[in-house]
């Protein structure tokens, strides 16, 4: 039976160095994912492991963990392990792994000194990085209003209109209005030096 065989080759594989098994373990992690690919296609499927000394942080991330809440995530990995992957967008060009979401699960890895991360990779553009790192943010009912409104500037900056923040990361138009007032968005994009190294007008929006 060909799974027998396949089974029986992984168990072959366990005498190898340790570099050489991630490598397997990383390729047929992808495998497997294209293998029920017209079933499920989410990220979660390919899991791939990462040293620690490849991920870093994004910078625009308004989610912050009070000391207790730090210390019970830690309990949690010791005791029950890494549950959920991080989620991060490989940037290749410095070859580098920036979370989209599990910043602070990736602190409390590496000071428990772990030298892989399990992570699941997305390919988005900055604009919807930041969505995503917010609809995590939001699901969970973390987020902090100034630093919400610092994103939501920098998604407007960026060329997306109301109903496009709105849409992406749960934000209703009143909230969304609260948000722009805090920061005083509409003193900011009329002013000239905005106007003219942006190139962004008035309602223009990029494609997803």
């Amino acid at each position: 039976m060909e799974l027998q065989k396949i089974i029986e080759y992984i168990e072959k594989c366990s005498h190898l160095p340790e570099k050489q098994r991630i490598e397997i373990y990383n390729s047929i992690s992808i495998a497997i994912k294209k293998l029920v690919s017209d079933i499920s296609d989410d990220p979660v499927l390919g899991v791939q492991l990462v040293p620690i000394e490849m991920i870093e942080a994004n910078d625009y991330n308004p989610n912050r963990v009070a000391t207790p809440e730090m210390e019970l995530l830690r309990d949690s990995i010791e005791q029950d392990g890494i549950t959920m992957p991080i989620v991060v967008y490989h940037n290749r060009e410095d070859n580098k792994y920036v979370i989209v979401d599990g910043f602070h699960r990736s602190i409390v890895i590496k000071d428990l000194k772990r030298r892989y991360v399990p992570v699941s990779v997305i390919e988005k553009d900055i604009c919807n990085r930041i969505a995503s790192t917010i609809r995590h943010n939001r699901a969970r009912g973390k987020h902090q209003t100034e630093m919400m409104a610092s994103i939501v500037k920098m998604l407007l900056k960026l060329g997306w209109n109301d109903d496009k923040i709105s849409k992406h990361i749960g934000m209703s138009k009143e909230e969304l209005l609260r948000m722009k007032q805090v920061v005083k968005v509409s003193e900011i994009l009329a002013a000239p030096e905005y106007s003219c190294s942006w190139g962004v007008k008035d309602g223009q929006d990029i494609p997803d």
